[in-house]
């Protein structure tokens, strides 16, 4: 029944987390609705592990990490931006010459507040204006890594640049979709419930209301 429920959600949020049993990694598939949780056990975590589960069957949208898995399935995506905010952070940590790292946190953390303020009140012109600007921010991003080039040792900023200019659409779409929430906690919310018994490495056994 929740399998059912889970599919016909407008909104499906998914997270994998690792285990060990046994003194191997296995992984756990996290589906969730607002309401309702599943977890599915898998040995790994190729596309073909996803058989089975919401999902593979999946038609609408997905949020979820940067994993790009995902992208297989559903018909648009949302990737959380609380994980992009503590990446950014990262960024400005080791990258701290850089501004365009800087600039983003700012932007992503305004255009956050004001969703949470005017949800459904967002008119077109302000949609635009704020794609345009992250989009600005990011090309600000490319000219500074032109000119200083990241070492081998942290690729991630330009790496991290890089995914948001691809997959723009992914990050912000909860502006036009106000029921998409921008992060992924719900299915966060489940591997928590995991972390006892991945903590002592036993195998899974998950109780949830």
């Amino acid at each position: 029944k929740i399998y059912q429920h889970l599919l016909m959600a407008p909104v499906m949020y998914s997270d994998i987390t690792p285990g060990r049993v046994n003194g191997k990694t296995v992984q756990v598939l996290v589906c969730a609705n607002e309401n309702e949780l599943l977890y599915f056990f898998r040995r790994h975590k190729g596309l073909k592990d996803f058989a089975d589960t919401p999902v593979a069957e999946y038609q609408q949208t997905l949020v979820h990490d940067h994993e790009r898995s995902f992208y297989h399935f559903g018909s648009a995506h949302q990737e959380c931006i609380a994980h992009v905010l503590r990446y950014l952070e990262d960024s400005i940590e080791n990258e701290s010459s850089l501004t365009w790292n800087k600039k983003m946190k700012v932007f992503l953390s305004s255009v956050i507040h004001e969703v949470k303020s005017r949800r459904k009140d967002l008119s077109e012109e302000e949609i635009s204006a704020f794609e345009k600007q992250y989009s600005s921010i990011l090309s600000t991003g490319e000219a500074e890594y032109k000119e200083h080039p990241p070492n081998r040792y942290y690729p991630e900023g330009m790496n991290l640049m890089k995914r948001m200019k691809k997959y723009k659409n992914s990050y912000l779409l909860f502006l036009r979709r106000p029921e998409v929430d921008y992060t992924n906690n719900i299915s966060e919310r489940g591997c928590e419930n995991l972390r006892e018994s991945k903590s002592r490495q036993l195998p899974f056994a998950v109780k949830t209301a």
